[in-house]
């Protein structure tokens, strides 16, 4: 510490020592009153600001500022513990009405409005065991296609009953593995929040890289994800 900055601490302090004691007792009062009086708390305030001044400590009160507009990485997700699914809502949704949709198609049904199926713990397990069959390795966006189909095709069916849309849709995936994360997310994402990945509905696909299906390109088409293509029935 060189001489010029011992000068200036000493010189703050000296300062703040005349105006937080010496200059409270010279004060006269007609009745007693504790050394912490208003006069003194404004004293020590000034110092304070003083010896900030002298020695270039910043206001911790800026630092305030820095939690308005804080910057979100693509790494900070793990640590704000936020489901990724919720962040793909966000950054893919079109506008800001309640429904959002996930991916854009060009021929979006505008009196598409499916309602929330709720599910019991029966058919939760096996629709959770069917998506992971389907699309388990398809990320989040694949497993909440294929969970839209299925509740699509309840509607459709006008029934609750996931087994008897696996066997009359040909659904042969297979149910042995567990369901991961992704399979939780999008069965949550479409049937418990009532959300929809396309803004159409979804009733038949199949995986171009297993099969090519004719009949499935007689339908109304809608959407390819990676390698599967999803359909609507064609009227």
């Amino acid at each position: 510490m060189n001489l010029k900055m011992k000068i200036k601490i000493y010189s703050a302090f000296f300062i703040f020592v005349t105006l937080t004691l010496i200059c409270p007792l010279l004060t006269k009062v007609e009745s007693p009153q504790p050394r912490t009086s208003h006069k003194a708390v404004f004293s020590f305030f000034c110092a304070e600001r003083f010896i900030k001044d002298t020695i270039n400590i910043p206001y911790t009160q800026n630092k305030s500022n820095e939690l308005r507009n804080p910057k979100i990485s693509s790494s900070s997700s793990t640590d704000l513990n936020i489901n990724k699914y919720t962040i793909q809502k966000v950054l893919s949704a079109e506008s800001e009405e309640e429904n959002t949709y996930l991916l854009k198609i060009n021929n979006p049904d505008i009196n598409y409005n499916p309602q929330q199926i709720k599910l019991d713990e029966k058919n939760r397990i096996l629709l959770e065991h069917l998506v992971m069959g389907e699309a388990g390795t398809e990320g989040f966006i694949g497993c909440a296609l294929v969970a839209q189909t299925i509740r699509d095709t309840l509607h459709y069916e006008n029934t609750n009953d996931v087994e008897k849309i696996r066997q009359e849709y040909k659904y042969d995936a297979n149910l042995k593995n567990s369901p991961n994360d992704d399979v939780k997310a999008a069965v949550q994402y479409i049937f418990d929040e009532g959300q929809s990945v396309v803004q159409h509905k979804l009733l038949f696909f199949y995986e171009t890289k297993l099969c090519s299906s004719e009949w499935h390109e007689t339908q109304n088409y809608v959407v390819t994800y990676r390698t599967t293509r999803f359909f609507d029935q064609n009227i």
